[in-house]
């Protein structure tokens, strides 16, 4: 079995930039989608206690949970793959997650119980949501996400979030580094910050 990836969301199982993720994750493991079961923005880190958790099957490797995205990252992390994740992925996120915002953001934080379960994790936000843009955020998420599988952050006590405003600048600048020999890892992260 080939490694496994977890994506998940705080948009919902139905969310196009869910979609997205999934699909340019796809080249890097076997991809496992555990979302919430309808729209779960700003519900920050919280944990469902006082109700049973549904989990229904609604595709092959895809699940929809009545609850947060935080218990969608331990539901799939703690025993509804067939194997734990190599790496946890959240987004992409419908909106910027910028400044206080990921104090209360889903995406934010199913990457960060991710990490707290030992998993690798990265959350993926856009600014624009358009379905070209999600494609293009795709990209960059897969470049980053290889990296992370190959021990590009040793600790794995740190999430990622990739926020460019501008995703032609940045797979431009992903283009000139292949060209120039300048690694991906820090064209991408230069071009999102620049």
């Amino acid at each position: 079995m080939a490694s496994v990836i977890l994506v998940t969301n705080d948009d919902g199982i139905h969310a196009e930039g869910l979609g997205a993720l999934a699909d340019a994750m796809a080249p890097l493991g076997e991809v496992f989608v555990v979302a919430p079961d309808r729209e779960q923005s700003a519900v920050g880190h919280a944990l469902t206690l006082h109700r049973p958790l549904r989990v229904d099957r609604v595709g092959e490797r895809r699940f929809a949970v009545n609850g947060t995205p935080s218990d969608c990252v331990n539901l799939g992390v703690l025993g509804l793959l067939p194997e734990p994740p190599v790496l946890v992925v959240a987004g992409i996120n419908h909106g910027s997650n910028l400044g206080d915002d990921v104090t209360y953001s889903g995406t934010v934080s199913a990457a960060m119980e991710g990490t707290l379960l030992g998993v690798p994790s990265m959350a993926v936000s856009q600014v624009e949501g358009d379905a070209a843009g999600f494609e293009a955020a795709g990209r960059v998420a897969q470049l980053v996400a290889a990296r992370l599988l190959v021990g590009w952050y040793r600790s794995r006590e740190k999430f990622v979030k990739v926020i460019p405003k501008d995703f032609k600048r940045v797979l431009a600048a992903v283009k000139k580094a292949r060209e120039t020999g300048i690694p991906e890892d820090e064209a991408i992260m230069a071009s999102a910050h620049g």
